[in-house]
């Protein structure tokens, strides 16, 4: 996972932007990222892929929960085409989960937080 925090030199605001998959087609979870403080938050998830299915999972434990942690809150229905995802509700971590079954193509996953 790919991350990067910047600040807009003419806003002050800052955000925080991950590559959480690149590219994948197999059973996968891109780990916790760290989103505490981000006011709202998005996910995006683009390719062209079948049989894949995505799940965008959250925890608002204290401590970064075990990257193999898969069965956390889920934001939403699971996923299965190109989409945009966004939430403003306060959330400590979040990581998406992809389970493949005879799945062609590849999906990619990508994130940005205002904090």
């Amino acid at each position: 996972m790919t991350t990067s925090e910047d600040v807009n030199p003419v806003t002050g605001i800052r955000t925080l932007q991950a590559d959480l998959l690149k590219a994948v087609a197999a059973t996968v979870t891109s780990g916790w990222l760290d989103i505490r403080g981000c006011q709202q938050w998005s996910v995006t998830v683009e390719g062209t892929f079948t049989n894949l299915t995505l799940q965008v999972l959250v925890s608002n434990m204290r401590d970064k929960p075990d990257d193999s942690l898969t069965d956390a809150g889920q934001i939403g229905q699971d996923i299965t085409a190109p989409i945009f995802v966004s939430s403003s509700e306060p959330t400590n971590w979040m990581q998406v989960s992809v389970v493949a079954t005879g799945a062609t193509g590849a999906m990619s996953v990508g994130f940005m937080g205002r904090k």
